[in-house]
């Protein structure tokens, strides 16, 4: 039986440049990474060796990785573009590095729902990502924009992706990720 897990988080340069220092997340996991006796930070960028071999301690065969909370929608359209871009080809350079081993959820700038369903479409069909994780109702300043609300209705670029969201609450299943 191959364990697969949903939901393993990476982080960026960007994204960690831009998302501030002193935030509570922030915060959480300097005093968590003490406790454990490593720098979760750091291990965050890390889509490589270092996950690997986690992946096999602990007998994991395949992480289907998305950005770390709040991923993008916690940023103005231009930052949320942009990251999304980076993140969304960062992640699919480990997937090519790494095939049997990692999967993705695509990063997507909510923002910008016109770009957003662009970006899906791209992150799908061009980069081999899955489908996308979302976070929308995590970011309240996003979760209240009426353009933003409705899933996958919101990105025309979605139904030729031909894929459903994952939720991050209900979509705990693997079928058809692989």
């Amino acid at each position: 039986m191959r364990i697969i897990t949903l939901e393993d988080h990476f982080a960026t340069p960007m994204f960690q440049e831009r998302f501030p220092q002193g935030n509570v997340p922030g915060h959480f996991l300097a005093d968590r990474g003490r406790y454990l006796g490593y720098d979760i930070s750091a291990e965050l960028l890390n889509l490589g060796d270092s996950r690997l071999a986690a992946m096999d301690a602990a007998g994991i065969d395949v992480q289907v990785v998305s950005l770390t909370m709040p991923g993008c929608e916690a940023f103005d359209g231009e930052t949320a573009i942009a990251m999304a871009t980076d993140a969304n080809d960062r992640l699919a350079e480990a997937i090519q590095a790494h095939p049997s081993r990692l999967a993705g959820f695509a990063s997507l700038p909510t923002a910008n729902p016109a770009i957003a369903a662009k970006e899906l479409e791209r992150a799908v069909t061009k980069l081999g990502l899955k489908r996308r994780l979302d976070q929308w109702s995590r970011s309240r300043r996003v979760s209240r924009q009426p353009e933003v609300l409705g899933n996958l209705r919101m990105c025309p670029g979605a139904e030729r992706a031909d894929l459903p969201a994952s939720d991050g609450t209900a979509s705990r299943r693997a079928q058809g990720l692989l």
